[in-house]
């Protein structure tokens, strides 16, 4: 069945006038003209734009509107990217022509070229602009809507083991007092938990009250922005980094190559790498050090809504499924209960590297 667009009626005699009613989504439009031909010709103008919207301009769009809402340049670039892979080929298509059936089957095609997690996420996004389109009268259904996702989603990135991540902590801060911006910028991530956008958008000005909070602002979600304690070890290298530069300038500013190029996500990527590499543990990504931090603030007693506000997650589910490993929060109870019946108050990460980082970080979210 044709995913109609906008419906239009008319024209009718109204008094002296001749009405056309226009219907698109749930807004309807009635405006009377002074003769039947001009009322017809209106009608047949209207008809001829509405046959004529694309793919490609719906996209456009629902891109712009996602920029009007402010959300983080790099999540308007991400969907916009999901949304052209999913209509290649189809951009200059009728965008009414798409029914319940293409839109099942441009999914099948999309699942043989992209991972279960993206081309899940690639649908939500298709499924939302669809709703969007229907809200703003662009459209009189969502296509998308019944199309069922595919495969099961992968449970958070593999982290590193407890003492393959006291080797990396101890590589970067080795290399962070030599003066190694990549081995800070990797520290940052493993004892703040941020995303790597968050590292490498960091303004001098965030670094506030003699560097003892970092600020996130613009953040991917609004739960996003929040305020940070900045651990002792870290203090220093982040103040190293903002003496004697403006406000507005990056924190981990420079350039990684001769062209100039900012230092972004994918240099974040390559010096957790490198730092892995030079610490003999497995490679990972920052985005696994995220989680990483999140299964040892477990391990040394936060709760999970505290984990969940650090991380900036607006649900817990988001943060227990995707962040924390499997099992860290039934160890953390059996640890406590050990520890209550032997009447031992020490938990068994008293000596660990990170956890005097992690009380400080929980100051902050409580």
């Amino acid at each position: 069945m044709r995913n109609e667009g906008p419906q239009i009626y008319g024209p009718y005699k109204h008094g002296k006038k001749w009405r056309v009613v226009v219907i698109s989504g749930s807004a309807q439009v009635a405006r009377s003209y002074s003769t039947e031909a001009e009322a017809i010709a209106v009608k047949k103008r209207t008809q001829e734009i509405s046959l004529s919207i694309t793919v490609e301009s719906i996209v456009h769009d629902y891109i712009a509107h996602l920029g009007s809402r402010g959300l983080a340049a790099s999540t308007v670039r991400t969907v916009e990217y999901r949304l052209n892979a999913f209509f290649a080929g189809r951009e200059r298509s009728n965008y009414f022509d798409i029914s319940k059936s293409v839109a099942a089957n441009l999914y099948a095609d999309i699942t043989t070229r992209q991972s279960v997690d993206t081309h899940r996420n690639t649908l939500v996004a298709v499924k939302a602009m669809g709703a969007w389109a229907v809200k703003t009268g662009k459209a009189r259904s969502n296509p998308f809507a019944a199309v069922e996702p595919t495969g099961l989603r992968s449970r958070g990135k593999q982290q590193l083991r407890i003492d393959e991540a006291r080797k990396l902590y101890a590589k970067c801060v080795e290399l962070a007092d030599s003066g190694d911006d990549g081995a800070v910028a990797v520290l940052t991530t493993m004892l703040l938990g941020l995303r790597a956008s968050e590292v490498t958008n960091r303004l001098v000005r965030d670094l506030d009250a003699g560097g003892t909070i970092l600020w996130i602002e613009k953040a991917k979600t609004r739960a996003g922005d929040r305020g940070l304690a900045v651990p002792d070890v870290l203090r220093s290298h982040l103040q190293r980094l903002a003496k004697g530069r403006a406000p507005t300038e990056r924190l981990f500013g420079g350039s990684t190559t001769k062209r100039g190029n900012a230092r972004d996500r994918q240099w974040l990527y390559h010096h957790t790498h490198r730092l892995c590499e030079l610490a003999l543990v497995p490679a990972t990504s920052p985005h696994a050090l995220r989680g990483l931090h999140a299964t040892v603030a477990i391990a040394a007693g936060a709760d999970v809504a505290s984990v969940a506000r650090h991380l900036g997650h607006s649900d817990t589910k988001v943060t227990t499924e995707h962040y924390i490993a499997p099992g860290a929060i039934a160890r953390s109870r059996a640890t406590f209960v050990a520890e209550i019946l032997v009447k031992n108050n020490a938990s068994i990460f008293t000596n660990g590297v990170l956890s005097s980082e992690i009380s400080q970080e929980e100051d902050v979210t409580n």
